[in-house]
């Protein structure tokens, strides 16, 4: 997007260059007083006549042990704000902060009020890609590469999709672009390997991509996004279901290292099949299923009853 941006730009006549220098919060900052503001200088000299890109910015109002802001965080924004308007700068180079918004907001509102006017001018909101964006766009980028992938591989892909945007983890075009797609490509690559190995003949092994290749792919991803949560005091706890798309019609379930559990609310045994965990992967169902709500509490139940945590639920 900054890339774009920075083309836009030039052609408006708005910066005499579309170079897009891309840093981050944490990288701005020294590990000495002192150290920090030549980094920024230097950052923004190489940057001068385009665009200079941070990204993670709100590492930038890390807080000390007092809750205030970091010292090398705060000289890294002093020196932004100092030098903005010095005549090297003003009106020749364009500063763009990206992050999380609600940890941005958090920036702005601990940050002294002349960053705040200086930045804050203009904010653009990316929202996550729904799980069909994220197909589609995993969909072209097969097609680009002139590989093609099988019917029942592109249905398992929206439902990988669904399941992984459900999670609060979901990273949007990150994931798609530093994960699904990297990870496919290996899968597809290792299965095309074992082939010639097993010596199979070429007409009989799809080149495309096929559905052992989506679900290894996605497979130790969901693995990795449920991961184990530390609660209070150190205690190693798992929460189940919380970011489920019927997480406000439920209570989730916590799980300590003795492997006991205390439900919010108890609810009656429901026998859970296969087909119905497959319902809500797809978001579909039928007539003669439990409600969504009922099949995830049921899940619940079992996992609790079977000491499974998130990790075993990922490979199931």
């Amino acid at each position: 997007v900054a890339s774009r941006f920075g083309k836009l730009l030039k052609e408006l006549q708005v910066l005499p260059s579309d170079t897009v220098t891309s840093v981050t919060g944490t990288s701005l900052q020294g590990s000495f007083l002192g150290q920090t503001k030549d980094k920024v200088i230097k950052a923004m000299g190489q940057a001068r006549g385009g665009i200079l890109f941070i990204d993670e910015a709100y590492s930038l109002c890390q807080h000390g042990a007092q809750g205030v802001t970091g010292s090398y965080a705060r000289e890294a924004i002093d020196t932004l704000v100092g030098q903005m308007t010095q005549p090297e700068f003003k009106g020749n180079l364009l500063v763009i902060l990206a992050g999380y918004e609600d940890a941005m907001k958090e920036l702005f509102e601990r940050s002294n009020p002349g960053f705040a006017s200086r930045f804050d001018k203009k904010r653009i909101v990316f929202h996550a890609w729904t799980a069909e964006q994220a197909a589609l766009v995993v969909a072209k980028e097969v097609e680009l590469d002139n590989k093609g992938m099988t019917l029942d591989a592109s249905k398992l892909l929206l439902e990988r999709f669904r399941m992984i945007a459900a999670l609060a983890s979901w990273s949007s075009a990150r994931d798609v672009f530093e994960n699904v797609i990297p990870a496919l490509y290996a899968k597809r690559a290792t299965r095309l390997v074992s082939s010639a190995q097993q010596q199979l003949v070429v007409g009989e092994v799809e080149k495309g991509y096929v559905v052992e290749d989506v679900e290894n792919a996605f497979q130790p991803i969901l693995a990795s996004r449920m991961k184990m949560v530390v609660g209070p005091g150190g205690a190693k706890k798992r929460r189940l279901f919380q970011d489920t798309p019927f997480k406000d019609e439920m209570q989730c379930c916590d799980y300590d290292d003795t492997g006991d559990s205390e439900m919010h609310a108890a609810r009656p045994p429901v026998q859970v099949q296969l087909k119905h965990k497959l319902c809500l992967a797809s978001g579909s169902g039928d007539e003669d299923s439990p409600d969504n709500a009922t099949v995830w509490a049921a899940l619940e139940e079992s996992c609790k009853e079977l000491h499974l945590f998130e990790e075993d639920i990922a490979i199931m």
